[in-house]
């Protein structure tokens, strides 16, 4: 059987990846502070979630998708938030481009209670996303990351575990750097040609 997956946040990176989640048949829950943001999952499927804790509530697997360092760390780490009404067992993952710090103080807490916290930050864009063909950057331990690729693989066929939680958002930190190095390269390049 299919695990039950819940999705929080659906915005331009978000929507896409929880439609292909969702396309690839597993049952789905899904939040977003817009309700609007939400509509097109809903008419495909998914079932519309009151707020984050009725996600993660009622799901196996959580995906989060939010714009920075500080909502990671509210939605994760605030009273009532999804480490503290997670049940045991439950695979969180942060698909967030976030500071390195912020999966280090909430992976602590998730294992403290017996939930599984994963961070996995995705480069390509929300073409990527479209298509499901993100490169995934895993922080975290092995185990759960193997029971939830299932899940990944369909937002993305690279998946690359880099190393303990933490190490996922410094490898995506430098493949930003490395993006931008290119780009200026290839300027000078053009300017060069040109001239």
């Amino acid at each position: 059987m299919a695990l039950s997956v819940g999705f929080i946040g659906v915005g331009n990176m978000g929507n896409p990846m929880a439609g292909n989640v969702l396309k690839a048949g597993f049952p789905m829950l899904v939040f977003d502070l817009n309700p609007k943001a939400m509509e097109n999952l809903i008419q495909a499927g998914a079932r519309r979630a009151r707020s984050a804790q009725e996600v993660v509530e009622g799901s196996e697997v959580v995906l989060t998708s939010l714009p920075a360092s500080p909502d990671v760390e509210a939605m994760y780490l605030d009273p009532g938030g999804l480490v503290e009404r997670a049940k045991p067992g439950t695979i969180l993952i942060d698909l967030s481009s976030v500071l390195p710090s912020t999966p280090r103080k909430i992976e602590p807490r998730a294992r403290a209670r017996g939930v599984h916290f994963l961070e996995a930050p995705v480069s390509g864009g929300v073409t990527g996303a479209r298509a499901a063909t993100l490169a995934i950057m895993v922080g975290g331990e092995a185990e759960p990351l193997e029971r939830a690729k299932p899940v990944l693989r369909a937002i993305g066929p690279n998946i690359f575990h880099v190393g303990p939680v933490g190490a996922g958002n410094t490898m995506k930190a430098i493949n930003n750097m490395m993006s931008c190095v290119n780009s200026c390269a290839m300027m000078e390049g053009l300017v060069l040609g040109m001239k």
